[in-house]
């Protein structure tokens, strides 16, 4: 599959979503909650490509170099920031292990390094899974995720390392995601799927602002309770949004997003720390306005910077000395 612009301008509206998502209004959050991350996943998945069996193995090593370096990088940069704010063996200790086990533990400037992760298992898994017939991937992906919904019903306040029972689940976008990529661009452009999809969201939204259904999705917290809706109400809404960013990327005007998608991994591991740092050295809490702002173009100075020097690209942004030729088709990092 080509690179689309339009896909691009998907990448750069997921991070957007993401930084609003993390602002502070709770209601803003809970319905992009709805989607968010299980977009991230789909689009992945849609640019993924498939692995021979046989390649497997050193893609598994480069794959887990491009994002455990940045990983490790951030996470020991932010431990040692944040330390001269709290300068306790109790905090070193208490956030050093939190990090080491990953997931639904990690809070304040390691928030969102749950996603990292859960998305590198995410990919390692299914691109396991690709040497199987497709009857044997489905099957498997659907167990999976009946799996880890039983878990989360049953042991809700378990911790897995890594969030790694979420990839049950982050595995089922990805790979309606990767399936999709033939047919992708018929569906978002089908009137009827979009009228479809407009109807099912709005239903649903009413039902929740109503109270007669409250819905709620948190991947990180191992918050989903229904198998069907998970489905149902994520992916109608991705569909949705990818037909607004095919017609956005007929617009000229809307170029400047594709620039936030080709860095969705600085601004992810950025935006909740740069804005946890302001909030303490002006003592509150920045606005959504503000808050998004700070955690997309502070982040994507940085960027540009670490793509200046080797070593910077290397530990940020998971890249080697020489970057590849077909660089721009990395996977993203949301």
């Amino acid at each position: 599959m080509t690179r689309k612009r339009w896909i691009d301008i998907a990448k750069g509206l997921s991070i957007i979503l993401v930084v609003i998502g993390h602002s502070g209004h709770l209601e803003i959050n809970h319905f992009l909650a709805w989607f968010r991350m299980p977009f991230f996943f789909f689009v992945s998945g849609l640019i993924f490509k498939g692995i021979k069996k046989a390649d497997y193995w050193s893609w598994s090593k480069l794959q887990i170099r491009q994002l455990m370096v940045p990983y490790m990088s951030y996470g020991i940069l932010f431990i040692l920031l944040f330390y001269a704010f709290d300068p306790t063996n109790g905090y070193l200790i208490n956030t050093a292990s939190n990090f080491l086990y990953g997931g639904m533990v990690l809070e304040g400037a390691h928030t969102v390094f749950w996603f990292i992760t859960c998305l590198l298992l995410t990919r390692l898994l299914f691109g396991f899974l690709l040497r199987y017939a497709l009857s044997v991937q489905l099957s498997l992906i659907g167990s999976g995720y009946i799996l880890s919904h039983v878990l989360a019903s049953y042991y809700p306040s378990l911790s897995f390392p890594l969030n790694a029972d979420v990839t049950l689940v982050t595995v089922g976008y990805f790979a309606i995601g990767y399936y999709m990529k033939g047919i992708i661009t018929q569906w978002i452009t089908s009137k009827r799927l979009i009228v479809t999809s407009l109807l099912i969201c709005f239903a649903f939204i009413v039902l929740d602002v109503s109270g007669t259904l409250r819905y709620t999705l948190d991947l990180k917290y191992r918050i989903f309770e229904h198998m069907l809706l998970d489905i149902l109400i994520p992916i109608s809404i991705v569909l949705l949004v990818l037909s607004l960013c095919y017609y956005l990327a007929k617009i000229a005007f809307f170029d400047w997003i594709t620039k936030l998608g080709e860095s969705t991994a600085t601004i992810m591991y950025m935006h909740v720390p740069l804005n946890t740092l302001v909030a303490l050295l002006i003592g509150y809490q920045p606005g959504v306005v503000l808050y998004t702002i700070i955690g997309m173009s502070i982040p994507l100075l940085l960027g540009y910077l670490f793509k200046l020097s080797s070593l910077l690209s290397f530990l940020f942004l998971g890249s080697g000395p020489v970057r590849h030729q077909n660089e721009k088709d990395k996977q993203h990092i949301s």
